[in-house]
């Protein structure tokens, strides 16, 4: 068999710890290792004080099929406090999916901002690892099939 290369492992096969990571915290960076790929996790700055700080992800399996989103918001305040939405959505995409995670994110940290009378939040950070929510929110991209939604997201982020 000289000559030819060894396949790499696929994801499935590495270890869970590894695995986790990426949806956490953005996209998974492969890097060739002796002739496998293993998942780095992937770095991020910490977040500033008085910051509220969001996790979303929304999916749909298959794609259109049942579709569900999810949001977590902590921030960096008070410790231990955080909250998390999440909602199935019947039959629908991913990208469905992603845009309503981040609706979740801004309306509970809407609430919580609303449920403080002096809210000592400066920031408002919000992580996806959709490259689609991300065009439609801060890229100007546009979406025939979501256009309603993505237009009451901008409209949201431009009023909070």
């Amino acid at each position: 068999m000289a000559g030819r290369h060894r396949r790499p492992e696929s994801p499935s096969r590495l270890r869970t710890q590894d695995r986790a990571w990426p949806r956490q915290c953005g996209q998974a960076h492969r890097i060739p290792e002796e002739g496998r790929c293993r998942l780095r996790r992937p770095t991020y700055r910490r977040h500033p004080p008085n910051s509220l700080v969001a996790f979303t992800d929304g999916s749909a399996s298959p794609n259109p099929g049942p579709c569900g989103a999810g949001a977590l918001l902590y921030h960096n305040v008070e410790p231990g406090w955080d909250t998390e939405r999440f909602a199935a959505l019947g039959q629908g995409t991913n990208n469905l999916g992603e845009l309503w995670a981040v609706g979740l994110a801004l309306q509970a940290a809407h609430a919580r901002i609303s449920s403080l009378p002096e809210h000592p939040y400066k920031q408002l950070y919000v992580f996806t690892d959709s490259q689609f929510t991300r065009g439609i929110l801060t890229l100007g991209w546009k979406s025939s099939l979501h256009a309603k939604l993505s237009g009451g997201l901008k409209q949201y982020i431009r009023d909070f």
